[in-house]
């Protein structure tokens, strides 16, 4: 299992240095001058010569006026160090920034993964066992609607029916994290996770009715029922522990709606996460800020899959020996 474990933290190497080549290369593709944007437009008119000086002082502060291959070392060597460079706008370090923003996002991101998981699955399974039946039509019904509906779409009428109409919830713009006030906090966390939710939740249900229904025609759980085993145990015993493999799979994958649907739904709701603040960046063209925010998200993505990956070979053992 060791070797197992040391293999795939060695394969994910490479992929964190590809992934640190096309962010730098795309934000530097970016269109627009994050440094001229820093400096008055008017200070062009009155003193030409000096609006330029002022912008190659500032390009050359910033290291932009370096050939490509040396500002990405540079980065590079920066980042490995956990030094992510100074934001262009608020003159702020970017790795203080994460730090002081990553945790909003990552306590919206288990609360959603929480409520997939508490209705996905035992829908999926209740869906796959009642098969054709009232149960299973309203479980396809819900997820093709909900995976049709956009989360922003969707956070908008959770704010409408939850905050203007009935008043149960308070509405964005009063953000308070959890562990300040726990329940005010968990108040204002409710509709955004719920909203971040709703693609996740529909296709985790979709794909645990596919794989339990696969897993009820095996012959091993025929055999099961002929031992006259109960229902219950023959479901969650022996057809759920073998269709959660692809669930487990799905699962590491739904990091990557969080961190992508999170730069929606923080900006709908007001959330101070690491989501609006790359909205805020790209607005900017603050280049270091992007870098940053996407180069933590890759990295996060990229941790998961291993330690999912980790535990299906946990789960199953013919993976570890390279037979499945």
């Amino acid at each position: 299992m060791l070797v197992y474990i040391v293999r795939r933290l060695l394969q994910a190497l490479p992929v964190l240095f590809f992934v640190s080549v096309a962010v730098f290369s795309m934000v530097q593709l970016l269109p627009g001058d994050p440094v001229r944007s820093l400096i008055p437009v008017g200070d062009q008119t009155v003193d030409p010569a000096a609006y330029e000086e002022a912008v190659q002082r500032v390009r050359h502060q910033y290291g932009l006026d370096q050939p490509p291959p040396v500002q990405y070392l540079r980065w590079l060597g920066r980042a490995s160090r956990g030094d992510l460079g100074t934001s262009i706008a608020t003159r702020q370090q970017v790795s203080d920034m994460i730090r002081h923003r990553l945790p909003v996002t990552i306590t919206l991101g288990l609360m959603s993964a929480l409520i997939s998981v508490c209705i996905a699955i035992p829908a999926g399974v209740i869906a796959a066992v009642n098969r054709n039946s009232w149960q299973d039509v309203s479980a396809t019904v819900f997820s093709l609607t909900t995976v049709a509906m956009p989360g922003f779409w969707l956070g908008m009428l959770l704010i409408l029916v939850f905050v203007v109409w009935l008043g149960w919830l308070p509405g964005p713009g009063s953000y308070v994290r959890m562990w300040d006030d726990p329940v005010e906090g968990f108040k204002l966390s409710i509709l955004p996770a719920v909203a971040l939710s709703g693609f996740s939740t529909a296709a985790l249900m979709r794909l645990t009715r596919s794989s339990m229904l696969e897993v009820l025609a095996q012959d091993f759980v025929r055999t099961a029922r002929a031992k006259g085993l109960a229902e219950h145990t023959v479901v969650l015993r022996h057809a759920l522990r073998n269709a959660a493999l692809p669930v487990i799979t799905f699962m590491g994958l739904q990091a990557i709606f969080v961190f992508s649907g999170s730069v929606i739904i923080e900006r709908l709701f007001a959330i101070p996460g690491v989501g609006s603040m790359a909205i805020d960046a790209i607005f900017t063209r603050d280049f270091p800020v992007i870098q940053g925010f996407v180069l933590v998200t890759a990295t996060v993505v990229v941790v998961i899959n291993v330690a999912v990956d980790i535990i299906y070979g946990i789960a199953n053992p013919l993976i570890r020996v390279g037979r499945s």
